[in-house]
C-alpha cells in the first residue's frame, strides 16, 4: 500500500516540474527578447537624433557667421579701404576684427571677393589674392545675390562651412564677404551629447594625396592614405575600426540612402555625405556601442533565472513535502480501517459468544478514531498556520514593492525634470540668438530715424518711433531673461549682510506712488556668503514681480530675520495672488499667467538660489496677496 501511494507522489511532481519549466522558459525568453528589442529601438533613435542635429547644427553655425558678416559689413574703415581699393588699409583694418572672430568663435576664413568672383583679400592669408572664387556658395550668392552657405570639401581633406553675403554699400553691390569655419569640432561634440562614434569618409577621386597629407601634417593628425582602396578617412572618433566593419567599408562607396544593420558590439548606420551643391563625395559612418547595455541585460537576465529557479525549487519541495502528508494520512486513515473492518468481521462470525469483548472493541476502535480525527485537526490547525504565514509574507512583499515603486517614480519624475531644463535651455539660447539678429538689424534701423527724427513735423511718426524703441528694449529684455536662463553661472560667494542686497535693490526698482513700501529689517542680521549679483537679482526679480500683482496699489513688505542657522528674506504684496492651482506649476520654465511675460522670471530666480544653497518658498491666497520667503545658511564663524 505505501509504495502504490509513493507512485501517486510522483506522477504529480515530475508533470508539474515539467509544466514550471516550460513555463518559465517561455516567460523568460520573452523577457530577453523585449529587453533586446527596447534596446535596438533606443540604439535607433539615438541614431536619428544624430541625422536631425547634424544639419541643425551646421544651420546654427552658418547664423552665427552671418551675424559675424554684419560686424565686418558695416565697419566704416572696411568699407573705405574697399571702396579706394587699397589693399593693405583693407588688410589693417579688417585684421583686428578677424583675431577677434578666431578668438571668440571657431572662425578660420575671411575672404573679400570683387563683384567678378576675383579674391581680393584673404585676411588669413593675404599673400594669396587675385584667382577666381568659383564655388557652390560663390556662384549661388552672386547669381541670387543672397546671402548662401553651406558645407564644401577643401584641398587638404577637410570640410569647411562657409557663408558668403552680398556687400551692398550705398544701395550699390560692391562686392562680397565670405567667412567660414572648419566643422572637424562637431564631430566631438556630437560624440559627447549622443555617446556614438562617427567615422567620416571621403571618395579619393575628390582629394588629390600630396594635398590631403600636407593638410594632415599642418593639422598634426595621423591618416593612412593606403587604409582603404577607394576612400580614406578624414575624421574619427575611434582609435580603431571594428575588423568586421572593413569589408563593408571596401564596398564601393556610392549610395543613394542611409543602412543601418547590427555589427557585434553594436549597431551601424552608413549614411551618404553630400556638400553644398548636392554631390556625393563619401559616407558617415555612425557606431552606437551596445556591449555594456547588452552585457546588463544578459547579467539582469542570469539573475532572474537564479531568482525564479530559487523560487520554483522552493515551491516544489514544499508541494513534495504537502502531498507527503496527505499521503501520510491517507495511509493511517486506510490502516484503521482496514483493522475496523477486520474487528467487525470477528465480532459477527462471535457475536453470541464474544458479545461483551465486541463492545470493548469497538469501544477501543472509536477511542483510536478520535485519535485519528485529534490528529487531523491538528494538522488542519498547521496548514492554516502556514497559510497565514504566506498570506502575511505576500503582503509584506507588496508593501515593498509599493513603497519601490513610489521612489522609482520620484526618481523619473527628478530626471525628466533635469532634462526638460536642459532642453529648455538649449531652446532658450538658440532662441535668443536667432532673435539678437532681426533686432540689432531694427535698432540700427531706429537708429538713422532718430537721426532724422527732430526734422519730422508729424508728431505721430515721432509717437510711432518712440514706441518701436520701447518695444525693442523690451524685446532686448526678454532675449536677456532667456539667456540669464542658460547661463546661470557659478557663484563667486563672499561675506553679505543681506539688508544692503535688499535696500539696493529696492533702489534699483521702480515703484508706483500708489504703493507703500514697508522695511522691517532685523539690525543685528547674521552675514551670509552668498553672490551678490545673484542675489539682487533674486529681490529684482520678486520686487517686480509684487508691483505688477497690485496694478491699483498696496503695500509692498520687506522683512528680515535670523531662524536657528538660517537669515530669512520675506517680500510680501498685497496683491491679486496666485491660484491654487498654479502654486506648484510657478517655478517652472516658461509658465505665466501674464499677458506680457516669458515664464522666466521665477525659475530663474529658483536656479539662483539653488545655486547659493538657498530655498524659496511662496504662499499665496487669491485677492489677498503673496509672500515669497527665501532663506539662506548663515554664514558660520571661526
Amino acid at each position: 500500500m505505501n509504495q502504490s501511494y509513493e507512485k501517486i507522489q510522483k506522477r504529480i511532481i515530475v508533470p508539474l516540474i515539467f509544466s514550471l519549466a516550460i513555463l518559465l522558459t517561455v516567460s523568460l525568453l520573452n523577457l530577453f527578447l523585449f529587453n533586446r528589442e527596447q534596446l535596438r529601438r533606443e540604439m535607433d533613435q539615438e541614431i536619428r537624433d544624430f541625422h536631425e542635429l547634424f544639419p541643425q547644427q551646421i544651420d546654427i553655425e552658418a547664423r552665427f557667421l552671418a551675424e559675424q558678416s554684419l560686424a565686418v559689413k558695416n565697419n566704416p574703415d572696411i568699407q573705405r579701404a574697399w571702396l579706394k581699393n587699397d589693399r593693405k588699409a583693407l588688410l589693417s583694418a579688417a585684421m583686428p576684427i578677424f583675431a577677434d572672430f578666431k578668438k571668440r568663435s571657431l572662425t578660420t576664413h575671411l575672404y573679400f571677393i570683387s563683384k567678378d568672383r576675383s579674391c581680393f583679400l584673404r585676411v588669413h592669408n593675404p599673400s594669396r589674392f587675385g584667382d577666381i572664387i568659383d564655388r557652390w556658395t560663390m556662384n549661388k550668392a552672386a547669381n541670387n545675390i543672397t546671402p548662401a552657405h553651406g558645407i564644401e570639401l577643401g584641398p587638404f581633406g577637410t570640410f569647411t562651412l562657409r557663408s558668403v553675403h552680398p556687400w551692398i554699400i550705398n544701395g550699390v553691390l560692391s562686392g562680397y564677404i565670405e567667412l567660414g569655419e572648419e566643422i572637424d569640432h562637431l564631430t566631438p561634440m556630437f560624440n559627447k551629447a549622443l555617446n556614438l562614434d562617427l567615422i567620416f569618409l571621403i571618395d579619393k577621386q575628390f582629394l588629390v594625396r600630396e594635398k590631403w597629407e600636407e593638410g594632415l601634417r599642418m593639422m598634426s593628425r595621423k591618416g593612412d592614405w593606403n587604409q582603404f582602396e577607394k576612400s580614406v578617412v578624414i575624421d574619427k572618433t575611434i582609435e580603431e575600426i571594428p575588423q568586421e566593419l572593413l569589408p563593408i567599408i571596401e564596398k564601393d562607396p556610392a549610395m543613394s540612402a542611409t543602412s543601418t544593420f547590427k555589427l557585434r558590439q553594436s549597431y551601424c548606420s552608413i549614411t551618404p555625405l553630400f556638400d553644398s551643391g548636392c554631390r556625393f563625395v563619401g559616407k558617415i559612418i555612425i557606431l552606437n556601442d551596445i556591449s555594456k547595455q547588452e552585457a546588463y541585460l544578459k547579467k539582469s537576465l542570469f539573475q532572474q533565472v537564479l531568482i525564479v529557479f530559487g523560487i520554483s525549487i522552493m515551491m516544489i519541495v514544499l508541494f513534495y513535502r504537502y502531498l507527503g502528508q496527505i499521503d501520510t494520512v491517507i495511509r493511517i486513515s486506510n490502516s484503521a480501517l482496514n483493522s475496523e473492518l477486520a474487528g467487525r468481521k470477528r465480532a459477527e462470525e462471535m457475536l453470541k459468544d464474544y458479545q461483551k469483548n465486541l463492545e470493548t472493541q469497538v469501544k477501543d476502535r472509536t477511542e483510536k478514531l478520535l485519535k485519528i480525527n485529534e490528529q487531523l485537526e491538528r494538522e488542519i490547525g498547521d496548514r492554516k498556520k502556514v497559510e497565514k504565514e504566506l498570506k502575511e509574507l505576500n503582503e509584506n512583499l507588496e508593501n515593498r514593492i509599493r513603497k519601490r515603486t513610489v521612489e522609482l517614480k520620484k526618481a523619473h519624475e527628478t530626471l525628466m525634470r533635469r532634462e526638460k531644463l536642459s532642453a529648455l535651455g538649449e531652446m532658450a539660447s538658440s532662441v535668443g540668438h536667432e532673435l539678437r539678429n532681426p533686432l540689432g538689424v531694427i535698432k540700427n534701423a531706429m537708429y538713422f530715424f532718430n537721426l532724422k527724427k527732430d526734422s519730422l513735423e508729424d508728431e505721430t511718426i515721432k509717437e510711432s518711433i518712440k514706441i518701436i524703441n520701447n518695444e525693442i528694449e523690451t524685446a532686448n529684455k526678454i532675449i536677456n531673461n532667456l539667456l540669464d536662463f542658460t547661463r546661470v553661472t557659478s557663484p563667486v560667494r563672499i561675506s553679505l549682510n543681506l539688508n544692503h542686497l535688499l535696500r539696493e535693490a529696492l533702489k534699483k526698482s521702480v515703484i508706483p506712488p500708489e504703493i507703500d513700501v514697508v522695511e522691517d529689517l532685523c539690525d543685528s542680521l547674521c552675514p551670509t556668503a552668498v553672490d551678490a549679483t545673484q542675489m539682487t537679482q533674486i529681490f529684482l526679480n520678486l520686487i517686480e514681480n509684487a508691483v505688477q500683482s497690485m496694478e491699483k496699489g498696496g503695500k509692498l513688505t520687506m522683512s528680515t530675520k535670523v531662524s536657528k542657522a538660517n537669515v530669512v528674506v520675506s517680500i510680501s504684496d498685497t496683491g491679486v495672488g496666485i491660484p491654487k492651482c498654479d502654486l506648484e506649476k510657478i517655478f517652472e520654465p516658461l509658465f505665466t499667467t501674464k499677458v506680457k511675460g516669458t515664464g522666466l522670471g521665477l525659475s530663474i530666480c529658483h536656479r539662483l538660489a539653488e545655486a547659493n544653497n538657498a530655498s524659496i518658498e511662496v504662499k499665496s491666497t487669491e485677492g489677498q496677496g503673496t509672500v515669497f520667503t527665501i532663506k539662506v545658511a548663515a554664514k558660520k564663524n571661526n
